[in-house]
């Protein structure tokens, strides 16, 4: 059963968008050609990936005892798990991202 803290984080997730031309942008840096159909695409990826992410970084701070709000190292602990886990997949062709692993608890 889903909590009203869950709920609301739900309802915010159901609000968010990533700005399609900053997404056409991006695929047209990365891959040379972009359409409108792409770019919505991309942008739904990216909102499921990043929704993952926030979700497992709530997980692993519930579970360890903390409260407030997730912290950047909660996050890049989460993008850390996914990519050990197979998730996320790597290459060397991007820059990594949340690459500081000497922060956090």
């Amino acid at each position: 059963m889903a909590t009203e803290e869950q709920l609301s984080r739900f309802e915010q997730y159901k609000r968010s968008k990533f700005p399609r031309a900053a997404m056409r942008r991006l695929m047209s840096d990365v891959i040379g050609t972009s359409s409108e159909r792409c770019a919505i695409v991309l942008a739904s990826l990216a909102k499921s990936l990043v929704g993952e992410l926030v979700e497992s970084a709530r997980e692993q701070m519930t579970s360890s005892g903390q409260l407030g709000p997730i912290q950047p190292y909660h996050l890049r602990s989460a993008h850390r798990r996914a990519l050990q886990s197979g998730s996320i997949p790597t290459g060397s062709h991007r820059p990594r991202k949340f690459a500081r692993l000497d922060c956090g608890p």
